[in-house]
């Protein structure tokens, strides 16, 4: 089973702690259960290496950004303070992990942003955007 193959690439994954072993496979599980169509092969093998790397607002204004070319999820702290919303955050962050490549001159990323968010929204909302 998919889950079990991604589960097994978190658990031999050095460079996760276990906080973010244990989220990162629930939200995985959650996505897979009311999507289960999602094709999840190129996330298991990203989430075996994959590594987090804490970077400063002059590096990225995004609370996270995933950098497919390095297998990094750029994580800016200010601004995920800013958010206060770390479910739908690391949620967003998985969904950036599954398409195949980066698109040519970037021309779909506004796309994938707008999927993730919305995605992520209908799993696990949206804390942020709340009032």
């Amino acid at each position: 089973m998919v889950i079990d193959d991604i589960k097994n690439g978190i658990d031999a994954n050095p460079n996760l702690t276990e906080e973010v072993k244990s989220d990162m496979l629930w939200l995985i599980a959650l996505l897979h259960k009311y999507y289960p169509e999602m094709s999840l092969d190129v996330l298991k093998e990203r989430i075996k290496t994959v590594n987090v790397e804490v970077v400063g607002k002059f590096i990225s204004n995004e609370a996270v950004f995933y950098n497919e070319n390095t297998n990094v999820l750029q994580i800016n702290k200010t601004e995920l303070e800013k958010a206060n919303d770390l479910k739908h955050i690391l949620m967003v962050a998985i969904l950036y992990m599954i398409p195949k490549q980066q698109s040519e001159n970037n021309i779909m990323d506004g796309f994938k942003k707008g999927f993730a968010e919305l995605v992520a929204n209908s799993l696990v909302g949206s804390e942020t955007y709340e009032s």
